[in-house]
């Protein structure tokens, strides 16, 4: 493994980041996992434009040139290795309906989303695309927030589901399950999440310690 720490908004330094000496020898990559990310909530009285800006610098900008950045050495894999390449990236299961709070961060992910699809579109099929939806995990992004967070799943079991589902090239990953059900029923039935679900969300939000 060979750490090469970059500023994935940095236009410059990601145009030039498999130029650098650490791996400059890399003739081509077989996959390829973007999961850097960001979230600020925002605060509907003061619709702050710097805030959404930063946000989606990092989780769609960032993503672009990522992108940008592996597709020649993706492009080299899939000429010559028996299977596809696979280019993933985390989206969230917050693109499935709204949360208070999260028009920012979900506005990135949902952009991230259609991008990973478009992108599937004229890759394959040298090129596997694999969008993953996460609920809650357990880092320090998720340490801020000071609502409820059901079904959370540790960093490690992510990680270990992640790798073991991208084995099969899959057009996407949902975990847990149980959250993905959750929501889509909620996206389904959008009169009680919005009439019900959401407001009682708020309260307990409100009158949390």
């Amino acid at each position: 493994m060979t750490p090469l720490p970059v500023d994935v908004t940095d236009k410059v330094a990601m145009e030039d980041l498999f130029g650098r000496p650490e791996v400059a020898h890399l003739k081509r990559l077989d996959g390829v996992i973007l999961s850097a990310g960001i979230c600020e909530y925002v605060h509907v009285d003061n619709l702050d434009p710097t805030l959404f800006e930063r946000v989606m610098q990092t989780n769609f900008q960032g993503a672009v040139l990522s992108t940008r950045a592996a597709l020649p050495l993706l492009r080299q894999s899939a000429a010559s290795a028996s299977r596809p390449a696979v280019l993933a990236a985390v989206s969230s299961m917050s693109t499935y309906v709204g949360f208070p709070r999260a028009q920012a961060y979900g506005a990135s992910k949902a952009a991230l989303s259609y991008f990973l699809d478009s992108l599937r579109c004229d890759l394959a099929p040298g090129i596997s695309v694999c969008t993953i939806y996460p609920g809650f995990i357990e880092t320090p992004m998720t340490e801020q927030n000071d609502f409820p967070m059901p079904m959370m799943l540790s960093a490690e079991q992510a990680a270990h589901r992640i790798l073991s589902a991208l084995e099969k090239r899959p057009r996407r990953i949902v975990l847990p399950w149980r959250m993905h059900a959750l929501l889509t029923l909620a996206r389904a039935l959008p009169g009680i999440w919005y009439g019900m679900a959401i407001p009682r969300l708020t309260r307990q939000r409100r009158v949390a310690p």
